[in-house]
């Protein structure tokens, strides 16, 4: 291979090292005056109608916690179930099964 060919690959392969990787954007809604955005989600393999999410209701964070759809509640980390959670009705809502 020529020293162009060489230089040419080295760029491009450059260039693809510091390109910016590609996030999706959260969902938001707005409920009952309140927004309310979907920041990270995954649905559960055993259980399909449970969903692991972090939320965001009117710029406070809230750490990842599981939401049922079943039942309509919010099971946080700490084990404390709230039902039906204005985060819940967002996410069985948009993401029915």
């Amino acid at each position: 291979p020529t020293m162009a060919k060489i230089l040419c690959v080295l760029v491009l392969a450059s260039s693809l090292w510091f390109m910016p990787v590609a996030q999706a954007a959260p969902l938001c809604r707005s409920v009952a005056e309140h927004q309310v955005c979907v920041l990270k989600i995954t649905r559960s393999a055993k259980y399909y109608w449970e969903y692991r999410a972090e939320v965001q209701i009117d710029d406070e964070r809230r750490p990842m916690g599981r939401y049922n759809c079943r039942t309509r509640e919010y099971v946080s980390r700490d084990g404390r179930h709230v039902p039906d959670d204005i985060a819940t009705q967002v996410i069985c809502a948009f993401f029915k099964q």
